[in-house]
């Protein structure tokens, strides 16, 4: 399913807003770069994620300081047991970090056939996360294509094209803790990126505790750690390098399972899978 189509502009609360209406089938940085060149913003720190426009509420992707969520109007979806078309709008949809309903009782239950966004008329850049904030600030006067382009050169530069390298992108959730778990974390590893959630909680960055330990770059026949951002596990068959030995889930699960225990050992922190396994 592909089309977009805008369908209201308002003014609220004196900010000026769009909605615009994305089949479930539109490929998501398509949508991304078409909402940036029609002066529609807000989604900047979410380009070039692979993926479509119906899979963002699922995952309720997030990158560089900002959720899906934050711009979602509702959800337009087919109900397979009761065979009729559903709205669920953005507080139904339970979202969470990397969370959604449609993670665990949505499974199997609905179809995404397309998603309502309320984009911005005027750009609010979110430049504080770490490389962005850096490369945006040698940039006078930065516009919203500016941001576009400095995400779209750090993920380049940092995560695999998947059209060279098989991978799904980054496997582990990054830890949501306690704030008194993150200060034991901040004595006795120097230098841990950690990100404010809420009063009472912060974000730790998976990759770091991986990186940490050693592991960027490792490798166990076709299997290994991506070796410019830990976080994502990638398999080599078909590259330069391939072992010639096929990999399969069972071998992939349990090579996650040997980096989990090695951090649950380093830090006392349990590291969850971000995609869904199939079982």
């Amino acid at each position: 399913l592909l089309g977009i189509e805008l369908i209201d502009n308002s003014t609220t609360q004196g900010n000026e807003y769009v909605k615009i209406r994305a089949m479930a089938g539109v490929g998501w940085d398509y949508f991304v770069a078409y909402s940036v060149e029609h002066g529609l913003f807000g989604l900047e720190n979410l380009s070039l994620i692979p993926g479509t426009v119906g899979a963002s509420p699922i995952q309720n992707i997030g990158a560089y300081g900002v959720e899906v969520r934050d711009f979602i109007d509702y959800v337009e979806a087919y109900d397979i047991k009761a065979r009729k078309f559903v709205v669920f709008h953005n507080v139904e949809c339970q979202f969470k970090y990397r969370d959604s309903m449609f993670k665990h009782e949505g499974i199997g239950h609905y179809i995404i056939i397309a998603v309502v966004f309320k984009l911005l008329r005027n750009p609010n850049l979110v430049v504080s996360y770490g490389d962005v904030k850096q490369q945006m600030a040698a940039i006078i006067n930065p516009t919203a294509k500016d941001l576009r382009q400095c995400i779209i050169k750090i993920r380049q530069s940092k995560l695999p094209d998947p059209k060279l390298i098989g991978n799904v992108g980054s496997f582990f959730h990054n830890p949501i803790l306690n704030n008194d778990k993150i200060e034991l974390l901040k004595h006795d590893f120097f230098g841990i990126p950690v990100y404010a959630v809420d009063d009472a909680h912060s974000k730790v960055s998976a990759g770091w505790t991986i990186d940490n330990l050693g592991l960027k770059g490792y490798r166990q026949g076709n299997l290994g750690i991506y070796a410019k951002q830990a976080l994502v596990i990638v398999n080599y068959a078909g590259t330069d390098t391939d072992t010639g030995v096929e990999v399969t889930k069972i071998d992939l699960l349990e090579f996650a399972r040997m980096v989990q225990q090695k951090v649950q050992d380093k830090y006392g922190i349990e590291l969850n899978i971000e995609p869904i396994i199939i079982k």
